[in-house]
């Protein structure tokens, strides 16, 4: 490499061939750099980026910040799902502002309580999509008109955020296979993703084929800057460092 720029320095047209390197070391850096996943539903999906930017750094405080809360009735009923659960100084019917969570157990998280919880820490999004008839949704439960899945760091399990333009209105949490069940009656916006591999001996081996690649093919360079034998023994002295 360092003989392939060394002889470029001396053609003729120092600066053509300085135009050439820049615009092949940017697209060595572009083609390989990882990047950082971009969509074209978020014109689509209410708040579709701010949500993949708060899974992909693990914010719980900016997935809080899009929470809009349901004003909903309580009740003194013992048992899972229904209305959120009265506390022992309120009357049943009283109005509380809750977040709906829906999974196996069903259940609320109140304005007063949503600062307890954990979130989801780093997910990666996995698709967005309309909701439908079959989507869940009751007056306790509200559903939205976008679900946006992102998948856990165990590619077993799938958050889903029921979102409205107002907001987050429900959270709810899936096994991945139950959940591909229930996207096939849905219209995707976005994805689905296939899991990606993030260890970093996988990043390694992933940018090394990449840039391995991408530079076998600087050895044509001097086929377009030079004219005969020149380029020929440079091409081949490419070839003979990238192989």
């Amino acid at each position: 490499m360092l003989l392939l720029v060394t002889d470029m320095v001396k053609f003729r047209s120092t600066k053509a061939a300085l135009i050439v390197l820049t615009l092949t070391l940017t697209w060595l850096v572009t083609a390989c750099s990882p990047q950082a996943s971009t969509s074209s539903g978020e014109d689509t999906v209410p708040h579709l980026d701010d949500l993949v930017s708060a899974a992909s750094s693990g914010s719980t405080e900016d997935l809080l910040a899009l929470v809009q809360f349901s004003s909903l009735p309580c009740t003194k009923e013992e048992g899972l799902g229904g209305p959120p659960k009265c506390l022992a100084d309120e009357v049943e019917g009283t109005l509380v502002e809750v977040l709906p969570i829906l999974g196996p157990e069903g259940h609320h998280i109140r304005r007063s309580e949503i600062s307890s919880w954990s979130g989801i820490g780093y997910a990666q999004l996995y698709a967005a999509y309309r909701n439908s008839d079959s989507t869940y949704s009751d007056e306790f439960f509200p559903a939205g008109d976008f679900g946006v899945a992102f998948l856990m760091p165990d590619k077993v399990n799938v958050v889903v955020f029921q979102v409205t333009d107002d907001g987050i209105v429900r959270i709810d949490y899936n096994v991945l296979s139950s959940f591909e069940d229930m996207l096939r009656d849905s219209e995707v916006v976005v994805g689905p993703t296939p899991p990606s591999e993030s260890t970093p001996s996988a990043v390694r081996t992933l940018l090394f084929r990449c840039l391995s690649t991408r530079l076998s093919l600087l050895a044509y360079i001097p086929m377009v800057l030079l004219p005969g034998s020149r380029a020929n023994s440079l091409t081949r002295l490419a070839n003979q460092y990238f192989a």
